[in-house]
């Protein structure tokens, strides 16, 4: 019949009604079991509108512990009353309970029918547990709290949502390496897409389910809503509203619920520790300076607002330096195509097209096309120059000596390679002429008729003498 019949059985009471007046016949309660209190009382005498007895007779009564007892409450001799229930609904209205009452002497039992209709009267049209009602009629236990009806709980609906397809967690953490040092170089904060990559899709929203009170009452639940996908430029939207898509190739990142997708990578501050080494399929922007051991590669352009320090800039297209390079010997700044910069200072720059700037101060600078040293100054003061087309400048060399080599007409790669050539060419003449020693030796003893091992002739030396003069010609 439920937990609560589980439970041992309650004090109760029953009213007797004989000749001398009515009797209350209490029953003391099981071990384990909840005594008889006078509020019980107190609300079943208000139940069946018994308001003469004595109440503070009933009170000193039930203090006393003897078991079980028969209390008189009046002399007169009431009409029988018949078995009762009372119900009380939660505040919430989730759950309905009830409590029976026995009848008198003389009274009439509840049938299965009257309990449900008791029930609907006090509101309760929902959840009844009919089959503890069957249980109970078959083994009446008076005085127990039953829950007799619960409440259908709402089923609450799921909200909309946007599932982005990329990373949007892009804190730049640096890595500990293995010999716990830190790389702040590789920080992957960028995240690279291919045109017509999906960048998010939106789960739909699920409407819930209604639920019912035990007074019948529906309970609605909480509203769901729509989520809405956000963008900017260069974004496409499927036809049904659902899924999105880049147009472009380049990087995607998120920002207060709103998916952007630019070729164009932004530094708002200095390239360092904070971002690490970028290389980018497009161009790249930085508002601040290039700090000194840092790397940038674009496939684009890179354009820099600010200086660029001892690093390495390498661009497929143009590089646009604004505040110049202060370069401690130690940038290394190439692209394949034209560079402007304010002025070029402890440097190695290295364009395919054409290098414009206001001086170049004791840096090695080489040019596909033209070297144009323009500005107030146009200064040029030591160090290495050299243009496949020109080189214009106002001023070269300084008072104080620095050595200033200008070269004009062949292209700095092939100069490049020249020199590297004639440097091999140069160390393998001084190995030829050790060689030659060696050989000289040898015609000697051949000359004396001395006995040469043949397999002397297999030797080092006579390997290494057959590889230079191939060497040789080969450079020349």
């Amino acid at each position: 019949m439920g937990d609560d019949c589980m439970n041992a059985r309650n004090a109760f009471f029953k009213l007797q009604i004989e000749t001398d007046g009515t009797y209350l016949q209490v029953y003391k309660e099981q071990p384990g079991g909840n005594v008889l209190t006078i509020d019980a009382l107190v609300h079943y005498f208000s139940l069946i509108h018994l308001e003469e007895y004595d109440k503070e007779e009933v009170m000193l009564q039930l203090k006393q512990e003897d078991g079980e007892k028969k209390i008189k409450l009046t002399d007169k001799r009431i009409f029988p009353v018949n078995e009762c229930l009372a119900v009380t609904i939660s505040e919430s209205e989730k759950e309905a309970y009830v409590s029976f009452y026995p009848p008198s002497n003389g009274g009439k039992q509840l049938t299965k029918e009257e309990i449900i209709d008791a029930l609907h009267h006090s509101r309760v049209n929902f959840g009844i547990d009919y089959k503890l009602i069957e249980e109970w009629v078959e083994h009446r236990i008076y005085n127990t709290k039953y829950v007799i009806a619960r409440a259908k709980a709402p089923v609450q609906g799921r909200n909309g949502r946007v599932i982005y397809c990329f990373n949007t967690n892009m804190n730049g953490h640096p890595r500990l390496l293995e010999d716990g040092t830190v790389d702040y170089h590789q920080l992957d904060n960028i995240v690279h897409i291919e045109a017509g990559a999906k960048l998010a899709y939106l789960e739909r929203s699920i409407p819930g389910t209604p639920g019912m009170s035990v007074t019948g009452v529906k309970v609605l639940p909480a509203r769901v809503k729509e989520a809405r996908m956000k963008h900017g430029r260069n974004i496409v939207v499927s036809e049904d509203g659902a899924t999105m898509y880049s147009e472009v190739s380049g990087h995607a990142y998120l920002v207060d619920g709103k998916v952007f997708v630019s070729n164009i990578y932004e530094v708002v501050a200095d390239v360092d520790a904070s971002t690490g080494d970028i290389e980018y399929d497009g161009d790249i922007h930085v508002a601040g300076t290039v700090r000194s051991g840092f790397t940038l590669k674009a496939s684009g352009q890179i354009f820099v607002e600010g200086m660029v320090e001892g690093a390495n800039l390498y661009a497929e297209g143009p590089i646009i330096i604004q505040g110049g390079i202060q370069g401690m010997m130690k940038a290394n700044i190439v692209s394949e195509s034209n560079i402007t910069v304010k002025y070029i200072e402890n440097a190695v720059v290295r364009a395919g097209g054409d290098i414009l700037t206001e001086a170049i101060m004791h840096s090695r600078v080489s040019a596909g096309k033209k070297i144009r040293i323009d500005g107030k100054k146009g200064l040029l003061v030591g160090g290495e120059v050299h243009a496949r087309e020109s080189v214009e400048f106002k001023v070269a060399g300084s008072p104080m000596g620095a050595f200033t080599a200008i070269e004009v007409g062949l292209d700095p790669d092939t100069v490049k390679e020249y020199r590297s050539l004639q440097q091999q060419i140069c160390e393998l003449e001084k190995e030829s002429t050790k060689l030659i020693q060696v050989m000289s030796a040898y015609r000697t003893k051949i000359s004396k008729g001395q006995a040469i091992n043949p397999n002397q002739t297999n030797c080092g030396a006579f390997k290494r003498a057959r590889k230079t003069a191939r060497s040789i010609i080969r450079c020349k």
